[in-house]
């Protein structure tokens, strides 16, 4: 079961859409915790689905992050996605995770759909 939660930010909502579009950021302001300078270098993808915007970042075959190490303890390197889907004006969903690497990369699930 997946739980849906919020986070309540001072700021203004454009800040935090910036911040949360450039997936990068998480090897520089996060890094040891959700990302370090192996997955500086990834494969980007940015599309337009419908009303959204949904951004994609894949790392491969990189040590494997602090928070995520929590889950799979024993997997030193893994292959790190995320996707996040911005609908205007503010509606963000994001999605993280790792896998063992894989000869080839394995899709990241599919947030292009519309949630219910």
């Amino acid at each position: 079961m997946t739980k849906l939660d919020w986070i309540r930010i001072k700021a203004n909502y454009e800040l935090v859409i910036d911040n949360l579009l450039d997936l990068s950021h998480t090897s520089y302001l996060h890094d040891g915790l959700l990302g370090n300078q192996d997955m500086v270098d990834a494969e980007i993808t940015v599309e337009q689905v419908g009303d959204a915007v949904v951004v994609g970042r894949r790392s491969m075959n990189s040590t494997i992050p602090g928070l995520f190490a929590i889950q799979m303890p024993g997997h030193p390197r893994v292959d790190k996605w995320n996707t996040i889907r911005w609908t205007a004006p503010g509606n963000l969903l994001l999605r993280s995770g790792v896998h063992e690497p894989a000869p080839t990369p394995r899709p990241a699930p599919d947030i292009t759909a519309s949630i219910s």
